[in-house]
């Protein structure tokens, strides 16, 4: 067994079992939910040193000691970092060797039960690589004890380098375009839970696009679905500076308040039943309010007029310091 990993008998994943009564909406529409871990079912803090430091019970113990000055001259700045998301999160803190938090798992629980049978989740993190494979295994282990019902990562973003926020939703877009284009999705909504690396959503590019902000990034991935999908990305991120100055950026995980908003999407009836939008409408969500000027000019723009016109990171340990996120 690993990290002590009990066996347990556990039903096959079915709603009818589990007595899960998601929102008609829900039950009516297609849902992906493309599901980042790092930053998202954990809490990671941004280290200019090197990767991105885990909140986990082992790092805050060991910023807690007293260490010598030769050690906080070296490492000063992630164990006062680790203090201040201490502060603020620590309750989410990872126990024993585990790299989730039980209280983030039990609020994506809350998520994938409001999406309904009709639900897809699609492993976006780097954790979908092959030596992340036992650790898929004991988070797919946790979300199935918390479920009541035997859960498996049904699908995963293809295996690409990514490096930057944008490689990232370049992969989202490639997997909701090729699913788009099988024809087998309808009515189609799509929940993002990111951090992108622990990143703001700030200007950097996708594939030579500009996404400045959520709404953006929300636009792109419906023109890459090539017909009428809702998309909400939760941004699982927050930033601060210490009275040092020194900026402090963290994957924060699966807030209250992002669960609460998720389910609010998730109850809203599928596009196929709302009124259909005006053409001005139309194409500022088609474009999102955030694209480059050029992407607003010639076939890109007369092709999204004809469309609105008919419808509308793993872990590994540093030492002697603390446990980081890849």
């Amino acid at each position: 067994a690993i990290c002590g990993l009990k066996p347990s008998r556990l039903l096959p994943f079915s709603f009818r079992r589990a007595r899960i009564s998601p929102p008609y909406a829900a039950a009516m529409a297609d849902t992906l939910i493309f599901l980042d871990i790092d930053g998202v079912l954990n809490v990671g803090v941004r280290d200019a040193s090197g990767g991105p430091l885990l909140l986990s019970e082992g790092n805050l113990a060991l910023a807690r000691r007293d260490h010598s000055p030769e050690f906080l001259g070296a490492h000063g700045d992630a164990v006062a970092k680790i203090k201040q998301v201490d502060a603020r999160f620590g309750d989410l803190a990872c126990p024993g060797c585990d790299h989730f938090s039980p209280v983030l798992v039990r609020r994506f629980v809350d998520i994938l039960r409001a999406a309904g049978p009709r639900s897809t989740v699609v492993l976006s993190s780097c954790w979908r690589r092959r030596m992340r494979g036992w650790r898929v295994k004991r988070l797919e282990r946790e979300i199935s004890e918390q479920l009541g019902t035997h859960f498996e990562f049904h699908e995963a973003t293809e295996s690409a380098e990514e490096k930057e926020p944008g490689d990232r939703l370049f992969c989202i877009g490639n997997y909701v375009a090729q699913r788009c284009a099988s024809g087998n999705a309808h009515d189609l909504r799509i929940v993002i839970l990111e951090d992108f690396f622990i990143a703001p959503v700030d200007g950097w590019r996708c594939r030579g696009r500009r996404i400045h902000d959520v709404s953006s990034a929300e636009a792109y991935v419906r023109r890459r679905a090539r017909r009428a999908a809702e998309v909400k990305l939760v941004h699982c991120y927050e930033e601060w500076a210490m009275d040092s100055g020194v900026r402090v950026q963290v994957g924060a995980g699966l807030s209250e308040a992002d669960v609460g908003a998720t389910l609010q999407f998730l109850a809203a009836p599928p596009a196929a039943e709302k009124p259909r939008l005006g053409l001005r409408a139309a194409l500022r969500s088609w474009f999102g309010g955030g694209c480059d000027a050029g992407a607003r000019t010639g076939v890109r723009e007369a092709q999204a007029m004809a469309e609105a016109a008919m419808c509308f990171s793993g872990v590994a340990g540093v030492a002697p310091v603390l446990c980081i996120q890849m």
